[in-house]
């Protein structure tokens, strides 16, 4: 589906913004408040815009991010739909994949400690082993994410850190209850959240923005279907030399402020020196893309990997 200038900007506003009023966002696409909620519907019916969800630091929760990517053997559809079921339907997992090449399905689960990861690896293993061919675990330390700048070409957005962090947060029932309902509708209305948790609309309005100023709540985000804008995300994995630090905090620097990069990772274990994702919209711009990085940087690159995520399954910023 082609966007008009002004879907691909309102798409922009919306991120990390997905809970501002519509005076607000329309003021910043220059938009009355009827014509912008026409256009934000219409983008919602054409199922561009999937859902909203809310990113929650979860780390202050006293939580781990564990990313694992699965490769299948002797599979067939009926198994695959299986395996792929009970992983979604895990609480753990709150980040789930379709992928291509190398491997078959990308997970990431929340974990307060090591044996969980080795608990539910032995389950995994103990009810589909005779069907996993390799796994690759991490524990992601990073993970920026940028505003969808991609779909504009702004190089100028808002980014978050999701980060381990050494401060914790204690929280009650009514917020965890709120972040429940938050995790898979960043833009419910405060009125459908106290009809739901039975607590009054100014305690439910006061526990958020607490929650927002403590940075337990991060942004509001639109899960947007870009396959049917034409887009393939793509993880990409570089290896690299680090011969010449200096070089190598450029080519850092390069690929971050490029607007097709949509997240940069740092952890334990993973499967290269440099981890991020791209979204992008035809074959020609990716390789473009990885061929520009290796001539610039001859000496730091020695390979790469480009693996593309079909679709995005799950996405729910909590662990319970």
């Amino acid at each position: 589906m082609e966007l008009t200038e002004k879907e691909k900007k309102i798409l922009f506003e919306l991120d990390f913004n997905s809970r501002d009023s519509l005076s607000k966002i329309g003021k910043r696409v220059e938009l009355n408040k009827q014509t912008l909620n026409y256009n934000i519907k219409s983008l919602e019916k054409r199922k561009i815009i999937k859902n909203y969800y809310t990113v929650i630091n979860v780390n202050k929760l006293g939580f781990s991010y564990c990313r694992v990517f699965l490769t299948l053997k002797n599979i067939n559809l009926e198994k695959y739909c299986e395996i792929f079921d009970y992983l979604k339907k895990n609480k753990k997992i709150f980040w789930l994949f379709k992928t291509q090449g190398s491997y078959d399905l990308i997970y990431v689960m929340w974990v307060k400690n090591m044996s969980e990861i080795v608990n539910f690896t032995a389950e995994l293993h103990n009810k589909y082993g005779h069907y996993i061919k390799r796994k690759n675990e991490s524990i992601i330390t990073s993970i920026i994410h940028y505003q969808n700048r991609y779909l504009n070409n702004n190089s100028k957005s808002k980014t978050i850190n999701l980060c381990e962090t050494n401060e914790i947060i204690e929280i009650d029932e009514i917020d965890k209850k709120i972040l429940k309902i938050l995790s898979i509708d960043a833009k419910i209305s405060i009125i459908k959240i106290s009809k739901l948790i039975k607590v009054s609309s100014k305690t439910i309005i006061y526990r958020i923005k607490k929650m927002e100023k403590n940075k337990l709540i991060l942004e509001y985000r639109p899960n947007i279907n870009y396959s049917k804008l034409g887009y393939t995300n793509f993880k990409i994995f570089l290896n690299s030399s680090k011969i010449d630090l200096k070089m190598y905090n450029k080519l850092i620097k390069e690929i971050q402020s490029n607007p097709i990069v949509t997240y940069y990772i740092e952890g334990v274990g993973i499967q290269s020196d440099i981890d991020f994702e791209i979204m992008i919209n035809t074959n020609e711009k990716l390789y473009s893309f990885i061929k520009k990085l290796r001539f610039s940087f001859p000496e730091i690159i020695r390979e790469y990997e480009a693996i593309p995520i079909l679709e995005t399954c799950k996405v729910k910023y909590l662990p319970f």
